[in-house]
């Protein structure tokens, strides 16, 4: 099992900081390869969400290079383990963030959505609205964005299409260090040769469709080919209007024969 990965950030065309940060980690075990993305959207309207996004990351670079290891030597790892210790420690920075701002006067919070790849298997971990997708023969969003708009969509009084242009779009019902509670969505499944998975914030794909991630990206078989379309899709989105900060990364997964 071999990964191929890259990532693309963009301050965009207003804001005067990039408040995103990323992740991406891979390594050979003795029980086989394993890889990791994750994406931080610290909170737009916020003050200090570069300090949260940027601390989120930290901490799981830590653990990964550290408590990872010694998690994979116990018989019984799965990915159940790595969801459950992932929970932990967001549970834990969530606490940290929210005595943060509390001690210095400040609002601040981030995203988080993770990807973690074991062998033939996956497993995401998301709280906000940056979000995952998997590209085979077609592009699915497997996360659920936790926003005001969506949630009127799951109730009925929104259209997926009149939630893509509400101007509420970007109000969300919890992100890390400024919900109290944090309830993450969790999902795993299986992975096939060459699918492919793209994890953005939400200034992304705001202006572009589905269709148009699918038709640059599931073509691409190595790191400088994803990353061109990571680029040119990016432009695009500026190009459109976008204002956010814009990021991405995609990781794309090939079989040993």
């Amino acid at each position: 099992m071999n990964y191929v990965s890259t990532y693309y950030t963009d301050i965009g065309i207003k804001k005067s900081t990039n408040q995103d940060s990323v992740l991406i980690k891979k390594a050979k075990t003795s029980i086989g390869n394993i890889a990791m993305a994750v994406i931080c959207d610290g909170m737009g309207g916020l003050a200090k969400g570069e300090v949260a996004s940027a601390s989120v990351i930290q901490m799981l670079n830590e653990w990964f290079n550290n408590d990872l290891k010694q998690m994979m030597q116990n018989t019984h790892f799965s990915l159940s383990l790595v969801s459950s210790k992932i929970g932990d420690l967001i549970r834990e920075k969530n606490t940290r963030i929210l005595q943060y701002g509390k001690e210095n006067n400040i609002n601040l919070g981030t995203t988080i959505t993770m990807l973690f790849i074991y062998e033939k298997e996956y497993m995401f971990f998301h709280v906000g609205d940056s979000r995952l997708y998997k590209l085979s023969n077609t592009i699915q969003q497997l996360t659920h964005d936790h926003t005001l708009v969506q949630k009127e969509v799951n109730e009925g009084k929104l259209t997926k299409e009149q939630a893509e242009v509400d101007p509420r779009k970007s109000i969300l019902l919890q992100c890390v260090g400024a919900s109290k509670v944090v309830t993450p969505q969790i999902g795993y499944g299986s992975i096939e040769n060459k699918d492919l998975f793209l994890l953005c914030s939400d200034g992304f794909r705001h202006c572009i469709s589905e269709n148009e991630i699918y038709t640059s990206l599931i073509q691409g078989n190595n790191a400088q080919e994803l990353k061109n379309s990571l680029y040119q899709l990016t432009n695009k989105n500026m190009q459109l209007g976008e204002e956010d900060n814009i990021t991405s990364i995609a990781v794309k997964v090939f079989m040993e024969d």
